[in-house]
């Protein structure tokens, strides 16, 4: 059991990210920006920042849940589609509307900026073919399978375990995140 995902925080790293880049992105490179962050997130504070569900794609690591807001219309109305839009036809998304950053704390902020500096540090201005160069680099973390045209889920637990995390810290991280979901779990009900 793992904590819900956050569909808001999501929405609010993506808009940050699309704002920094001047309002639109292949949303190849948005899913392997994402992706990188939260995984981040996960690797220094024990917990990702979307709660969304990790796997490997033949394009690389990519945030799930988050991949449905992009790809699928038929999800109905969301938190994401009052300030994000896909356009299909050049596979980008589109800030509409900026969304607040309330829902991430200073830290998650300062981690959005400092990763997305990184990655532009690291392959140029983050411009149109760098969506590849990103992918490609997703393809050399340690957790990536290639999927053969499906997806492999990667488990939180995966992630922690290959970047060096001892079995202690990922029993304490494991179990923390285990009282977060029982937490929400019993507010639902």
């Amino acid at each position: 059991m793992k904590p819900q995902f956050r569909e808001i925080k999501a929405t609010q790293m993506a808009g940050m990210l699309l704002r920094m880049s001047g309002g639109t992105m292949y949303y190849l490179k948005l899913m392997k920006l994402m992706y990188l962050i939260d995984r981040e997130g996960l690797l220094r504070w024990g917990r990702s920042i979307t709660n969304d569900a990790y796997v490997s794609m033949d394009n690389g690591c990519v945030l799930s849940q988050t991949l449905d807001l992009i790809k699928y219309e038929s999800l109905g109305a969301s938190y994401w589609k009052r300030f994000i839009v896909t356009i299909s036809k050049h596979k980008k998304v589109e800030l509409i509307a900026e969304p607040e950053t309330d829902e991430l704390s200073r830290a998650e902020v300062n981690l959005i900026r400092e990763q997305y500096e990184k990655f532009q540090e690291m392959f140029g201005q983050l411009g149109e073919d760098d969506r590849w160069a990103l992918a490609d680099y997703t393809h050399d973390l340690p957790e990536w399978t290639h999927p053969e045209g499906s997806s492999i889920p990667i488990t939180y637990k995966e992630v922690l375990k290959l970047e060096g995390k001892t079995d202690e810290e990922i029993n304490e991280i494991l179990e923390e995140l285990e009282e977060i979901a029982s937490f929400e779990s019993l507010i639902k009900a």
